[in-house]
């Protein structure tokens, strides 16, 4: 898990996360593997990518692959200088979509779900995949049948930079899944992928999950038209932050916030009411990189060092 935030003003980009990297391990316990990790990294003179959601995976040989190493290996196989924004993120998208074991996560997660269901006596009458959603069908012993989905947490990428004419665009990209534009040269604003939600009700004034609430549920009937209205009621309570004049300082400092503020509730909380025992995903230092028309900037960036005394 992470929490990656990009903020894009009028004089550049403001990319930011946490180090915080968790496993799922051969027993599908998901640990805390390190507070560590590098999630943020320079594609070209102008273009920087971070890197959130379900970034590492351990085989059967314990071998170790890391959306990371296989960011790294891209840029040093390829020429990436001269590519614009979108060419990067759809490049890289295949590039990793093709290499890195997501497949292998869906199978795994599939099989558990399928020895779940066993260990009950019921049967699996259905499995349907849609990038990262497992949609089923099951059937228990004496009871009706039973239609749902299981999420397989995705890698989330954003890629974020300046075009060699100066245009500035954020894409969004997931695997599996698309890529999505997400702001261009005249939208100004932030984006945000990872473990979202203490964010979300901080800038947006709710969380989504109230969405599934059963007085929410009445009121949109599961009908997509009204959800979308609600979803627009609901912009009213969310924070008036006049993006486009933000300093570049102004913009650090409230993604650090977002990100430290994240790691607190996570470490004190257990998840909330309809949805307990959520994992503390954000923690470890805050590396911060600034993407401005004519370079990249490192605003604080790890570094290996002797360990403090306790």
């Amino acid at each position: 898990m992470t929490l990656l935030i990009s903020i894009t003003t009028d004089q550049g980009i403001v990319l930011a996360s946490d180090s915080r990297q968790s496993q799922t391990n051969t027993n599908h316990i998901v640990r805390i593997l390190t507070d560590n990790a590098v999630k943020i990294f320079e594609l070209n003179s102008k273009v920087a990518i971070g890197a959130a959601g379900l970034s590492t995976y351990i085989n059967d040989q314990g071998r170790l692959h890391t959306v990371s190493k296989y960011i790294q290996q891209y840029k040093e196989t390829n020429n990436v200088e001269s590519m614009s924004v979108e060419a990067l993120a759809r490049d890289i998208h295949r590039y990793i979509y093709n290499k890195f074991p997501w497949k292998l996560q869906i199978d795994e997660t599939i099989n558990k779900f399928k020895n779940d269901v066993a260990s009950k006596k019921g049967r699996v009458l259905s499995i349907n995949v849609q990038d990262n959603i497992i949609n089923y069908t099951v059937q228990y012993p004496n009871k009706p049948v039973e239609q749902g989905n299981i999420t397989v947490e995705p890698i989330d990428l954003l890629i974020c930079g300046y075009n060699p004419g100066g245009d500035r665009y954020t894409y969004e990209a997931k695997i599996p899944g698309s890529v999505d534009l997400k702001r261009d040269s005249n939208d100004y604003g932030a984006t945000w992928v990872g473990q979202t939600d203490v964010l979300t009700r901080l800038i947006l004034g709710y969380d989504p999950n109230i969405l599934n609430t059963d007085i929410f549920r009445n009121i949109t009937q599961n009908n997509p038209d009204k959800i979308r209205e609600v979803q627009q009621q609901l912009t009213g309570v969310e924070y008036n932050i006049p993006w486009s004049l933000l300093t570049l300082q102004d913009a650090i400092d409230l993604s650090v916030f977002l990100i430290k503020i994240t790691s607190q509730i996570k470490k004190f909380s257990n998840g909330i009411n309809m949805d307990m025992g959520d994992l503390q995903g954000v923690g470890g230092s805050v590396d911060v990189l600034v993407i401005k028309p004519d370079e990249i900037q490192w605003i604080n960036k790890k570094q290996l060092h002797y360990p403090k005394e306790e």
